[in-house]
C-alpha cells in the first residue's frame, strides 16, 4: 500500500558512528546507523527533530483511518502485508482497550531506555525491535500472539513428530445461547472439561485405552446470532493402537455428564468431535494461532459490515472489522471476549507430557517467549525518542520492519528521510 506520511521533523542533531562500530554519545535527536563487517556504512547523522515538533500519536479517527482506506473499495483486491495487518489490529485493540498494556506494546520504550534499536536476523532474513514493551496479551495483540504461537506451534509439532503411538483430536464444546455470559460461559466449560479428566472414572479410561497426556488449546469464535462459542481441542497422546470407536463412545457418555455436573448441557452428538486421522491432526497443529486472512469475500461484503450478521467471526475478525469497517459492535464483543479470557492459558500439556515428547521440562512463559531475542540479531539502527516519535505519529512501526527485513541500512535511511527525518552525511573521523 502507498505510504503517505503525515508529520514532518526538522530540527537536526549528529552523531559519529565509528568504524569500529562503536557507538559514541548520541546528540538529541538522532537516529544512529551501525556500521559493522555484515553492513559497512559511510560515517553520517540522522536527525528525528525535536519532541516539540512531533504531533502526538493521531487519535482512531487518525490512525485507523489509514489501515481501513489502504483496504480499498468493496469488490477490490487487496494485498495487506501480514506484519502490516497485525500492527493494524493492534493499533484497534488498543483503541478499545487503553487501560490495557497492549495499548503500550511496542509502542513505549522500556523504562530507562535512551533508544529504540531496529534489529535484524541475516539467518530468518526478518527484523524486530528492541528496547520497546511488550504485553505478552496473546488474547489481545496480534503482534504477540503470532511470535508465542508459532513458537508454540513448533515445538508441539516436534513432540508430535518425536511420539510413536497415537494421537487422538477431540474438540469440546457446550450449548450456549446469545444471552450468556461469556466469562461464566468459558468458566463452565473449562470447569467441564477438569471433570471429564479427573476421578477414578477417568484413571480408568486412562488404562483401558493407554493414554499417556494431553495437550489442550482453548479457543474462541463468535456469531451476532449465537453469541460465544468457545471450545477446547484435546490431542489426547495413546501408546500404540486404540479402538477409535470404544474410544468415542466412551467420551461421548462422558462429557455430556461432567457438563452437567456443573448446570450446563453438551449434545452427545454435536457437544464432541473426535477424529484419529492424522492428516486432520496435522493440519490443525498448523493453523494453531494463526489469524485468518482477509480475503476476497470479506471485501465483497465491506459494505455490510456485520458480514450477514449469522456467520462465525473468530476474534480477529471482529478486531479486524472494528478497526477497518468501525464496526463498534464488533469492537464491543471483542473487548468482552479480551476481558473473560484473560489470564487464561492458550495452550496447556498435561503433567509428565513434554518430558515423554522429548521437550524441556520446564516451558517458558508468554512474556519469556516474547521477550526473546534472535539470537544471531544485529543492530542496524538506533533510534533516539524523538525519532521514535516520528515513526509512531506516521504509523511506521510496521512499514519500517518490512524495510529493515532486507537487512540494507541504506533503505532505511531513504525511509525515515520519506518520514521527514533529515540525513546528513559527516566526514570520516
Amino acid at each position: 500500500m502507498a505510504f503517505s506520511p503525515k508529520f514532518v521533523a526538522r530540527e537536526r542533531g549528529r552523531v559519529v558512528v565509528q568504524p569500529d562500530s562503536t557507538l559514541s554519545t548520541v546528540a538529541k535527536s538522532t537516529v544512529r546507523f551501525v556500521v559493522g563487517d555484515l553492513h559497512p556504512l559511510g560515517v553520517g547523522s540522522v536527525s528525528s527533530g525535536s519532541p516539540a515538533s512531533v504531533a502526538a500519536p493521531a487519535a482512531r479517527l487518525g490512525t485507523l483511518a489509514k489501515f481501513a482506506s489502504a483496504y480499498g473499495k468493496p469488490g477490490e483486491t487487496v494485498a495487506i502485508k501480514p506484519r502490516v495487518r497485525r500492527f493494524m489490529l493492534q493499533a484497534g485493540a488498543g483503541d478499545l482497550l487503553p487501560k490495557d498494556r497492549v495499548a503500550l506494546c511496542l509502542r513505549r520504550p522500556i523504562p530507562g531506555a535512551s533508544s529504540v534499536d531496529v534489529l535484524h536476523s541475516p539467518a530468518q532474513q526478518s527484523a524486530h525491535y528492541g528496547g520497546l514493551m511488550v504485553c505478552a496479551n496473546l488474547w489481545a495483540c496480534p503482534v504477540c500472539a503470532v511470535k508465542a504461537s508459532e513458537r508454540r506451534r513448533d515445538e508441539l509439532s516436534g513432540g508430535i513428530a518425536a511420539w510413536d503411538g497415537q494421537i487422538i483430536m477431540v474438540t469440546l464444546t457446550l450449548q450456549h445461547t446469545l444471552s450468556d455470559d461469556s466469562v461464566t460461559l468459558v468458566n463452565d466449560l473449562q470447569e467441564g472439561k477438569r471433570r471429564l479428566c479427573s476421578g477414578r472414572g477417568y484413571q480408568g479410561f486412562k488404562r483401558v485405552h493407554g493414554v499417556a497426556g494431553t495437550v489442550v488449546a482453548l479457543e474462541c469464535t463468535y456469531s451476532f446470532g449465537n453469541g460465544f462459542h468457545p471450545h477446547q481441542h484435546i490431542l489426547f497422546f495413546v501408546s500404540g493402537l486404540v479402538d477409535v470407536d470404544r474410544f468415542e463412545d466412551e467420551l461421548r457418555t462422558m462429557w455430556p455428564s461432567a457438563v452437567a455436573k456443573v448446570g450446563r448441557y453438551a449434545s452427545p452428538k454435536w457437544g464432541i468431535h473426535v477424529t484419529a486421522a492424522s492428516a486432520d491432526v496435522a493440519a490443525y497443529v498448523a493453523k494453531w494461532g494463526k489469524e485468518p486472512k482477509w480475503t476476497a469475500a470479506h471485501e465483497m461484503a465491506k459494505a455490510s459490515s456485520k458480514r450477514g450478521r449469522g456467520d462465525s467471526f473468530s476474534m480477529w475478525e471482529l478486531l479486524e472489522n472494528y478497526t477497518v469497517m468501525g464496526d463498534q459492535e464488533a469492537g464491543d464483543r471483542f473487548r468482552e471476549y479480551v476481558q473473560a479470557f484473560k489470564g487464561r492459558s492458550q495452550l496447556r500439556y498435561s503433567k509428565g507430557l513434554r518430558a515423554l515428547l522429548g521437550l524441556a521440562v520446564e516451558e517458558k512463559t508468554d512474556q519469556e517467549i516474547v521477550e526473546e531475542v534472535v539470537e544471531d540479531a544485529v543492530v542496524l539502527a538506533q533510534l533516539d525518542l524523538a525519532a521514535w516519535r516520528v515513526v509512531l505519529a506516521n504509523d511506521a512501526r510496521a512499514e519500517l520492519l518490512n524495510i529493515a527485513s532486507s537487512g540494507d541500512p541504506a533503505q532505511i535511511r531513504s525511509f525515515l528521510e520519506l518520514l521527514g527525518v533529515s540525513l546528513e552525511v559527516l566526514p570520516d573521523g
